[in-house]
């Protein structure tokens, strides 16, 4: 079974800033030719993101926290695409998607 490659990118609504300045980064997963989005619940100014390396700024208020939660989505949606190779299931953006909004969910109820 070849191994499927998934692209995983984080963005910001720039079209959507809210009264403090700030916009949302959204997660984008890509594999296949498919694709899935979601916001990622973290929001920063603008210009404290860096396209380029796919975080916050060094500067920017919160950078670690916010550096920190996008490296733990970014490892989760990897280690979650092995697994599910692994167990020879599909693999898709919308999978991948929705498994991690179950992981979330369990978090927030305090099952993990």
């Amino acid at each position: 079974m070849k191994a499927t490659k998934i692209n995983i990118l984080f963005w910001l609504r720039k079209n959507y800033i809210n009264r403090k300045g700030t916009c949302q980064i959204y997660c984008g997963i890509s594999a296949r030719g498919k694709k899935a989005e979601f916001s990622t619940g973290l929001y920063i100014r603008p210009n404290d993101f860096d396209q380029k390396r796919q975080q916050a700024k060094k500067t920017a208020d919160q950078s670690e926290f916010i550096n920190i939660k996008l490296a733990e989505i970014r490892n989760f949606l990897i280690k979650e695409k092995i697994r599910l190779e692994l167990l020879h299931k599909p693999i898709t953006p919308q999978i991948l998607k929705e498994r991690i909004f179950i992981e979330y969910t369990k978090i927030q109820e305090g099952e993990k």
